[in-house]
């Protein structure tokens, strides 16, 4: 396991780390009450990225988790490129993703509503609804709640993983649901900070704008990082299908 350790942004007493194991944390903080388990902290008392404490996550605080993210990304913006791609590297072992939270599975739940007086039982992943009560017992399929009404709120509750997850996991498995969502719908609006139900707002109204900017400076040195993969491998096919040799490869 490699560790990354960087300062932070807004707290001098603090430095921060980006651990390759993804449960390098895991049992150091409950689940579902951390930012995530690879990503931690430790006191330095002012004294640079000494550490003079031990090792725990990230809380679920929106200043705390705010400043890791930019922290992180001012880190590999300031660093040399070696640096940059070793961390950008690591990153990108252990960032959430949520392929599974497609369009069809948000437009399936939007059809997921509840009628009174009729049972009626939902799979989302066959897509399909019935009134057979043979269902009843089959664990792929759910009884329709009485919340079930076709909105934002219902499609999330319905995708929502069954087993607790890290905030960080629950933020961009909501923000997915909330893009799908939008998309079939035509519109936008729905709130990711209403729909998690954070009070964050209330000691600072501007908690969950500046968490927003800050995980996305890192979704976006991410989504770089991945691209000039995806280059370097077209441009290798290229090279190898047309029979072009890579003239950096003989000069070195």
């Amino acid at each position: 396991m490699s560790t990354h350790v960087f300062p932070s942004l807004a707290r001098s007493d603090w430095a921060y780390t980006l651990n390759s194991d993804p449960m390098a944390l895991f049992g150091r903080g409950c689940v579902g009450h951390v930012m995530t388990c690879w990503a931690g902290q430790f006191q330095t008392h002012g004294d640079g990225l000494v550490q003079h404490s031990g090792e725990i996550p990230i809380p679920v605080d929106a200043r705390v988790m705010s400043d890791w993210l930019a922290s992180l990304a001012a880190h590999v913006l300031e660093s040399s490129p070696e640096v940059r791609e070793e961390v950008l590297t690591t990153l990108a072992t252990v960032w959430p993703s949520h392929h599974a939270h497609n369009a069809w599975k948000v437009r399936f739940a939007r059809t997921v509503k509840y009628k009174d007086g009729k049972r009626r039982y939902y799979s989302l992943s066959e897509q399909r609804m019935t009134t057979a009560d043979s269902k009843r017992y089959d664990k792929r399929w759910a009884e329709v709640p009485e919340w079930a009404d076709g909105s934002v709120f219902s499609c999330f509750r319905l995708c929502r993983p069954g087993h607790d997850i890290d905030f960080l996991d629950l933020f961009l498995y909501t923000s997915c649901v909330v893009d799908r969502y939008e998309e079939i719908e035509g519109e936008k609006g729905y709130s990711v900070c209403q729909i998690l139900d954070l009070d964050w707002t209330n000691t600072d109204p501007n908690a969950f704008s500046n968490f927003r900017q800050a995980y996305y400076a890192v979704v976006y040195l991410l989504e770089a990082h991945q691209r000039v993969g995806d280059a370097k491998r077209s441009l290798q096919c290229y090279r190898h299908n047309a029979k072009v040799p890579d003239l950096s490869e003989a000069v070195a």
